[in-house]
């Protein structure tokens, strides 16, 4: 997402072209389980960076009918960066046997995807 030169010597961000990122965010999630050959039905759920819920929800849309509901939501404290996947991990108390896809991305220029299984 481009950043035009600003006068001010502030950053700004451009909020709307970041919202725009949600789907290649979505397909990075999927391509990752689809990757690893996991049956969307067999991921637990799905620990991703907390940004804003206006972000979460343009993800959401964009996840295949089986993973809309598994993408957890934690905006309590506000956005606290990659250490949200880590909060959302340590509230949902995942199982033996749990497959989680965690995701931490950061201003939609950035991801990093993992499917792990609890053993």
């Amino acid at each position: 997402v481009p950043v035009p030169p600003s006068d001010t010597g502030k950053f700004w961000m451009n909020g709307r072209g970041i919202i725009r990122t949600a789907e290649t965010i979505a397909q990075l999630m999927v391509a990752t389980i689809d990757r690893a050959n996991v049956p969307y039905s067999d991921i637990a759920f799905i620990a991703s960076h907390q940004p804003t819920s206006t972000m979460l929800r343009a993800i959401q849309k964009h996840l295949p009918p089986e993973l809309k509901d598994k993408l957890v939501y934690d905006l309590e404290d506000g956005n606290v960066s990659s250490a949200s996947v880590l909060k959302i991990l340590a509230k949902a108390k995942p199982k033996r046997g749990d497959k989680v896809l965690l995701a931490g991305f950061g201003a939609g220029m950035y991801a990093a995807l993992n499917l792990i299984e609890f053993l």
